[in-house]
């Protein structure tokens, strides 16, 4: 908690081997902040958390940094992002195919916190940029 301290926190699930979610979602992401003026930008933090760390170890940094310099990429032990999903409501579920690779099912939901570190607003998709950019200004002051 800590950690969340002083900034505002817009939070997305996902992870690197994601095919379509999470890219264009990143994508949006990456348009929001730039439709923010620059204040509200200097108190929002950008975070991805991923939700495969086997895989992401190693990966998270570079993808992220891919859609925005300024944006965190996150991650941990499979127990701490289910208790940290579950705090935000959003489920996760890995879904192994036949031949033994696997996708994570997850919410493309966004969850904004406060700088308490206090859950304020989720945006539930399809997201719009300039929509949850104007959502943000209100809520970030």
């Amino acid at each position: 908690l800590n950690n969340l301290q002083e900034k505002w926190h817009l939070f997305f699930l996902g992870y690197t081997h994601c095919p379509d979610v999470c890219p264009t979602t990143m994508l949006m992401l990456n348009e929001v902040v730039q439709q923010l003026p620059e204040e509200i930008q200097a108190k929002l933090q950008i975070v991805f958390i991923s939700v495969d760390p086997s895989r992401d170890q190693d990966k998270l940094k570079p993808y992220v940094e891919y859609y925005n310099p300024q944006f965190l990429g996150v991650t941990g032990q499979l127990k701490e992002i289910y208790n940290i999903t579950s705090q935000f409501s959003l489920p996760i579920a890995q879904k192994v195919s036949q031949d033994g690779n696997y996708l994570m099912d997850h919410s493309a939901s966004l969850v904004l916190t406060s700088p308490s570190a206090l859950k304020v607003a989720t945006f539930s998709s399809p997201h719009y940029a300039p929509d949850i950019a104007h959502d943000l200004s209100g809520y970030i002051q």
